[in-house]
């Protein structure tokens, strides 16, 4: 096996050295406590194999490359061993870090070719603050191929969050050698990194209108009709963001993100639930076809049902360690109100001031829906 180097267990100055826990941060924004605290959790060993009698080893979470793994047995490659302890001394030192979006990557204790990523979307994106888990396999001929990447935050693979992402997991980009390309855009054993490949996913298919990453749809942007496909493209994704990309990590964390997913989400939740509010108004304000107009309708009300869901499970986090200074009311916002539009029939209303849902029990809350969310959002 391959074994992973004593750098990947170092934790930055700011984690306390017994029990793992960070001591306070001080005066600090709200930002600059969030990125230093997620600092010290970007890039982590986890016991993702433990020993057992029957096969040899058993996989401790769930893992889409367990077959391959099995199936390569576990026969020494130097090539592979030097080139995977070079990535790792890259990116225990260079993942990406801001409070927009970040990376983090988790490697099992004893094989650095059995690795698992969570990447936050970006904020102005349709994926802003969500969670998306990547599975990750370094096969023996690494790096003379590229490693296999499969995406797990696919709905139960039934949400298709990007052109690049299919789901079924696959991903597509150049330089895994999954999307045809220029042949520099390839995979290319002396000049590309999984580095590369992180930052890839994260800036180029983690995007403001992903609708338009489909080949050929470029051409449409700017253009009434690409307009309205963007925005009914994007209506998919937020619901499907909130559903598949929050509200499930909180209900069920991956097992080595869990901190990482509890953390991100407590710090950032009157944020995030703003975000989704925002997301709310704007497909309230939208016109367009009648098909289309279907569509976001749809959209929009799966959208203000995760959006109750979503605030009970953020407030149901607890306080992470050494931030409790930064504990604060957690209330719903209310929704902006939306831009200017020309008067006229699909005019938007004039918003009306929000009914405050915590003073409504579980059964008035669930037993219309529709109704109590429209009147917080409008």
């Amino acid at each position: 096996m391959v074994q992973a180097t004593s750098a990947l267990m170092c934790r930055s100055e700011g984690e306390a050295e017994a029990g793992g826990v960070p001591r306070p941060l001080g005066g600090a924004s709200r930002e600059a406590r969030y990125i230093n605290l997620m600092r010290t959790m970007q890039f982590e060993t986890f016991e993702m194999l433990a020993e057992c009698s029957e096969n040899g080893y058993r996989f401790t979470v769930p893992y889409h490359f367990e077959g391959t793994v099995r199936a390569a047995g576990e026969r020494a490659h130097p090539a592979r061993m030097k080139r995977l302890a070079q990535e790792a001394a890259t990116l225990a030192t260079s993942l990406p870090l801001s409070y927009s979006s970040s990376v983090f990557v988790r490697t099992d204790t004893d094989r650095l070719d059995v690795m698992k990523v969570l990447i936050t979307g970006p904020s102005d994106t349709p994926y802003a603050n969500g969670c998306f888990i990547l599975d990750v396999y370094f096969p023996a001929e690494y790096p003379a191929v590229p490693m296999l990447i499969n995406l797990e935050t696919t709905g139960r693979h039934s949400v298709r969050f990007n052109p690049n992402l299919y789901n079924d997991g696959k991903v597509c980009l150049s330089v895994l050698n999954t999307w045809h390309g220029r042949p520099e855009e390839k995979w290319n054993a002396h000049t590309s990194s999984f580095l590369q490949v992180l930052v890839s996913i994260q800036s180029l298919i983690l995007v403001p209108e992903p609708y338009f990453n489909e080949p050929g749809y470029e051409r449409s942007r700017g253009t009434r009709v690409g307009s309205n496909a963007s925005l009914e493209y994007n209506s998919n994704i937020y619901q499907a963001c909130v559903r598949w990309a929050m509200l499930d990590h909180l209900r069920n964390p991956e097992p080595c993100f869990k901190e990482v997913i509890q953390t991100h989400f407590w710090i950032k939740r009157n944020e995030i639930m703003q975000t989704v509010a925002n997301w709310i108004t704007e497909l309230e304000g939208q016109s367009g076809d009648e098909r289309t107009q279907r569509s976001i309708q749809h959209n929009l009300m799966a959208l203000k049902r995760h959006y109750v869901k979503l605030q009970e499970e953020l407030a149901k986090l607890p306080v992470p360690p050494g931030l409790e200074d930064l504990d604060e009311p957690f209330q719903l916002p209310a929704a902006p109100s939306p831009p200017p539009a020309p008067a006229g029939p699909h005019s938007p209303r004039a918003p009306r001031a929000p009914l405050p849902l915590h003073s409504l029990t579980n059964e008035e809350l669930y037993n219309d829906m529709e109704k109590i969310v429209a009147q917080v959002l409008e």
